[in-house]
C-alpha cells in the first residue's frame, strides 16, 4: 500500500513521528489535534496518517504545508478488506482503533525509528519534544520496547480482576493505550503486528477494549512507565483547572465517551482546550456534532436554563450552531410514531439505612431523604413506629439479620484493633454482612447505604452514577490514613461478597493480615487513636482495583450533565481539588439556598446532593433542615 499525498520539506534521519489512525469521522478532531502538536514543538517531526478515505485530507494537507517545523506529512491508505475489527459495532469507537495493529502492512519499506502514536481526541499543550527525547534515551537504556501511561493497577494474587483474567495476564499493571512511544523498527524485527493479528483471532470473543486489549495481552506489564502529564486523561473532571492543564500537561487526552465537540461538554474549561486549536483551521468557533436526542436536550438545558452558555467564549457561535443539530434531530424523528405510554412518574432511588434505637436526627432525616427516596430502615422494634409515620418507609428487624448463622460466625471471630469501642466497631463490619443477605433475598440489584446521620436531597435516580459501587475515597490522605467510607454509598452483590473475602482474609484464616500490620504499628508506636475500622477495608478493596468503583468524593453528573457533590462531613472544605476546598463559617462549611456550596478554589457555586451531620453537628440536623432548607 502507498500513500498518495505527501510533503517533504527536508529528511532528518530518525527525528520523531507521530502517528494517527482514524476514518473520516474524526478528520476535524485529527486536524485540531495536529495544529496543537505543530504549535508546540520545537524541532522538525514527522506526520503520518493512516486513514480509511485519505482524499477526505486534502484540505488538512494544505493547512500545514507551509509550516516551519513539520517535515513530511504522509496520508496512508488502508485496504480493510478481509479484516476483522470484533465488538465495535454500536460503540462509541469504530474500526479504526484496529488500524494501529496493521502498521506493518500500511508503511511499506518505510525506515522508521522513534514512534509516538496518538488518538485523534488528544491535545497538544506544551512542547513534547525534551520529554520525548528522555523517554527514547530511557526505552533504549533499559531495552523497552513500549512507553506507555498505566491506567489500572491489580491487588497482588487478586485472580477475579476481569481486565486481567479475560486476557490471561500474568502482570499486575494495565496501559492506556492513547499514546504509545516505540521503535518502529523494533516492533517489525520483533514480529509484534503479527503476533498482534494472532492475538485478536485467539482473544475475539474477550475483547472489550478493543486493541487496547491486544497491546496489554503482547507486552504484560513490560513497559516503560510514562508521566501521567504525557497522557493525561481529564475523565469526569471537566473543571480541571485550566492552569495547571497549561503549566503541566503536554497531551490532554479526551478519553471515554464525552467529547469536547459534544453540546453537554462545550462550556466546560476543559473543552476550550480542543476549540481553540479547531478555530484556528475553521471560519466557525466551535466544533459541535449531533449526538444522542436526550443527551442533546441535557447540554441545550444546561446551556440556557442554567446560563451555562454564559461561561462560553462565543455564545452567538453556539447559538447558530445548534440550529443545524437540532434541525437533525427533528427530521430523524419526524416520522417515528408517539410514544403512547403517559406513565411518566419517576421511581424513587432506594436507600438502606441500619440503626439502633431511636434518636431524633434520625426521624429528621428519614423525612427528609423519603420525600424523593425509598427507605429500607434495619432497626430494632423501637424504629417499627416510623413504617406507619412515613410512606415511602419499610422496616426491617435487625435481629434477623444480625442473628443468622453466618453474622454470628464473623462476629465471634472478629478482633478489635482500635482504640474505639469493639461493639461500634463491630457493628460498622456487620452493615455490610446485612447488606448482602438483604440484596439476597430482595434479588435487588444493588442498594445505596446512607449513614443515619446522612441526608439526601434528591431522588438519586437523578445522577449517573458511572458503576453499581461507588463511595467517598479522600483524594487527600497520608499512607496510614487508609480510609474509604459508605456514609453514602452505592453497594451491589459483588462488592458484598469481596469484602466478605477480604474480611475473612484479614480477621479469619489471615492470609492478607499484613494489609493491616503496618497501620497497626503505627498507631500503637505513635499512641494515635483510632486503627483498624471496616473504612480500612473499603480503602483496600478501592485500591486493589478488583472492581470497578466510582469515587464519591469526586463531582458526579446528573442527568443534566450538571456537576454535583457528595459531602462526606459537613464539618471538612476537603474537596476534590483541596483540602481546604469549601468555605466555612463556625467550623462548618456554609451551605446556601440549602443546596449550594462555595467552592474557593474555583471561585463558584457547586451543588449538593447531602449533608452529612457527623459528630457533633447531628445536632444542627432539625433546626437546620427546619429553617434554612424549610422542610
Amino acid at each position: 500500500m502507498k500513500d498518495d499525498q505527501s510533503i517533504t520539506i527536508n529528511t532528518e534521519s530518525y527525528m520523531l513521528t507521530f502517528i494517527y489512525c482514524l476514518d473520516e469521522n474524526y478528520n476535524n478532531q485529527v486536524a485540531s489535534s495536529i495544529n496543537s502538536l505543530l504549535d508546540q514543538v520545537t524541532k522538525k517531526i514527522n506526520i503520518y496518517i493512516v486513514h480509511n478515505n485519505r482524499e477526505s485530507l486534502d484540505i488538512l494537507l494544505s493547512r500545514f504545508r507551509e509550516h516551519e517545523f513539520l517535515n513530511e506529512l504522509k496520508i496512508f491508505s488502508i485496504n480493510t478488506e478481509g479484516m476483522h475489527f470484533p465488538n465495535v459495532e454500536n460503540k462509541h469507537v469504530s474500526e479504526a482503533t484496529y488500524y494501529r495493529i496493521h502498521l506493518d502492512k500500511v508503511f511499506e519499506n518505510i525506515d522508521l525509528k522513534n514512534c509516538i502514536y496518538l488518538d485523534s481526541d488528544i491535545i497538544c499543550v506544551n512542547d513534547p519534544i525534551p520529554y520525548s527525547e528522555k523517554v527514547f534515551e530511557d526505552m533504549e537504556k533499559y531495552s523497552f520496547k513500549l512507553g506507555a501511561r498505566t491506567e489500572l493497577v491489580k491487588f497482588p494474587d487478586d485472580e477475579r480482576n476481569d481486565y486481567f483474567q479475560r486476557n490471561n495476564m500474568k502482570s499486575s499493571v494495565y496501559f492506556n493505550a492513547g499514546v504509545l512511544f516505540f521503535n518502529y523498527n523494533d516492533w517489525l524485527k520483533l514480529n509484534y503486528f503479527e503476533e498482534l493479528r494472532t492475538l485478536q483471532d485467539n482473544y475475539s470473543d474477550n475483547l472489550v477494549n478493543w486493541d487496547q486489549d491486544l497491546l496489554n495481552i503482547l507486552f504484560d506489564g513490560n513497559y516503560y512507565e510514562l508521566n501521567n502529564f504525557a497522557n493525561f486523561n481529564i475523565g469526569a473532571n471537566w473543571n480541571y483547572p485550566s492552569q495547571t492543564i497549561s503549566e503541566l500537561v503536554i497531551f490532554l487526552h479526551y478519553q471515554g465517551k464525552l467529547k469536547p465537540w459534544e453540546l453537554s461538554c462545550i462550556h466546560t474549561s476543559s473543552s476550550e482546550f480542543f476549540q481553540q486549536n479547531y478555530r484556528k483551521l475553521s471560519q466557525k468557533k466551535y466544533l459541535l456534532i449531533k449526538n444522542e436526542f436526550r443527551r442533546d436536550i441535557r447540554g441545550l438545558i444546561n446551556l440556557f436554563f442554567k446560563l451555562k452558555i454564559t461561561r462560553t467564549k462565543y455564545p452567538i457561535s453556539i447559538l447558530f450552531s445548534l440550529t443545524s443539530i437540532f434541525y437533525e434531530h427533528i427530521m430523524n424523528t419526524k416520522n417515528k410514531p408517539t410514544n403512547q405510554n403517559t406513565n411518566n412518574k419517576k421511581k424513587l432511588g432506594k436507600v438502606i439505612m441500619i440503626h439502633k434505637g431511636y434518636s431524633k436526627y434520625l426521624e429528621h432525616n428519614i423525612a427528609i431523604t423519603s420525600k424523593n427516596n425509598k427507605i429500607f430502615l434495619v432497626g430494632d422494634k423501637s424504629l417499627e413506629h416510623l413504617e406507619k409515620k412515613y410512606n415511602n418507609l419499610e422496616f426491617l428487624n435487625i435481629d434477623y439479620y444480625l442473628n443468622s448463622e453466618e453474622i454470628k460466625y464473623y462476629e465471634e471471630n472478629f478482633v478489635n484493633y482500635s482504640t474505639n469501642d469493639k461493639d461500634f466497631e463491630w457493628f460498622c463490619f456487620a452493615r455490610l454482612f446485612i447488606i448482602k443477605k438483604f440484596l439476597d433475598e430482595t434479588k435487588l440489584n444493588n442498594i445505596f447505604h446512607l449513614d443515619s446521620d446522612n441526608v439526601i436531597l434528591r431522588n438519586l435516580n437523578d445522577f449517573n452514577f458511572e458503576s453499581d459501587i461507588a463511595y467517598s475515597i479522600p483524594l487527600f490522605q497520608d499512607e496510614f490514613q487508609m480510609a474509604g467510607n459508605i456514609c453514602h454509598g452505592l453497594i451491589n452483590k459483588e462488592y458484598c461478597l469481596t469484602f466478605e473475602e477480604f474480611y475473612k482474609n484479614i480477621y479469619i484464616n489471615k492470609s492478607n493480615f499484613d494489609l493491616i500490620e503496618n497501620k497497626i504499628d503505627h498507631h500503637k508506636q505513635n499512641n494515635i487513636s483510632g486503627g483498624i475500622c471496616d473504612m480500612t477495608l473499603h480503602y483496600l478493596i478501592y485500591k486493589s482495583n478488583k472492581l470497578k468503583i466510582q469515587n464519591l468524593n469526586l463531582p458526579i453528573f446528573d442527568l443534566n450533565n450538571d456537576l454535583n457533590y457528595f459531602i462526606e462531613n459537613l464539618n471538612s472544605p476537603e474537596g476534590p481539588e483541596s483540602k481546604n476546598n469549601f468555605y466555612q463559617a463556625r467550623g462548618r462549611n456554609k451551605i446556601y439556598n440549602g443546596m449550594f456550596l462555595f467552592d474557593i478554589i474555583n471561585k463558584k457555586y457547586c451543588r449538593i446532593i447531602n449533608i452529612h451531620y457527623q459528630g457533633k453537628s447531628k445536632r444542627f440536623l432539625n433546626s437546620f433542615t427546619k429553617y434554612k432548607l424549610k422542610f
